[in-house]
């Protein structure tokens, strides 16, 4: 794929980088997730994608973030080269989150995601104390629409996602297939004192071809 080609994912900084695309490691005990009880989900730091809820985490005295169930179709698990562990990744973007381990009896799921801090966003279920808006924006792939539109004054969080479609908790390679019906959707929430809908509304507009249908130049949804 050449930089040309290559999704319009969030800019990563060179430590993020060494993780999520070099599938590095965070040392043990040093993420900002791995002691934290916040009620929410967990997105992925590259694209967005929403990847955990927090009712799957919990505490393995591991040194990093655990999880016992991720959001259907959000995580794909690939096997390492040497056979011995399997790597997970995240199912849009196949950014490195971590590695997954079975058999340890530490939840009745018997399933722990081990997850580096540094792969991750967090959305509280919660927000601050404000008056909030929501909107969706379905502009046939969401990785341009969600990079410009998290970058606006007053939005706290774009989440990816689907709208429409007959199957139920799609994969993102069942939606690419074209055969679900589903549409590529941002999910926008943003504080109402500091943006309206209608510049969010202007710039979606400015920022997508609404010609294309399931993609956006070289980005297919």
């Amino acid at each position: 794929m050449t930089p040309q080609e290559r999704p319009a994912y969030n800019d990563l900084t060179a430590a993020e980088s060494k993780i999520i695309i070099s599938k590095s490691t965070e040392y043990p005990f040093t993420g900002i997730y791995e002691k934290f009880n916040g009620k929410g989900t967990y997105l992925c730091k590259q694209c967005g994608n929403a990847l955990y809820h927090s009712d799957a985490k919990f505490d393995a005295s591991c040194g990093w973030p655990s999880f016992d169930e991720e959001i259907v179709g959000a995580v794909k698990r690939i096997k390492d080269a040497d056979g011995m562990r399997t790597e997970i990744v995240c199912a849009s973007c196949d950014g490195h989150l971590g590695h997954v381990f079975t058999g340890e009896r530490f939840t009745p799921k018997n399933t722990r995601h081990c997850v580096n801090s540094v792969s991750l966003d967090f959305v509280p279920a919660v927000l601050p104390a404000g008056n909030y808006g929501t909107a969706l924006f379905a502009g046939g792939c969401f990785w341009g629409v969600e990079y410009f539109l998290q970058k606006e004054p007053g939005v706290v969080a774009v989440v990816s996602g689907y709208t429409g479609g007959q199957v139920k908790n799609p994969s993102y390679r069942e939606v690419s297939s074209g055969n679900t019906g589903h549409a590529e959707t941002v999910k926008v929430t943003y504080d109402l004192q500091k943006n309206t809908y209608e510049k969010l509304l202007k710039l979606f507009l400015e920022i997508h071809d609404p010609t294309q249908v399931g993609r956006q130049g070289p980005d297919i949804g």
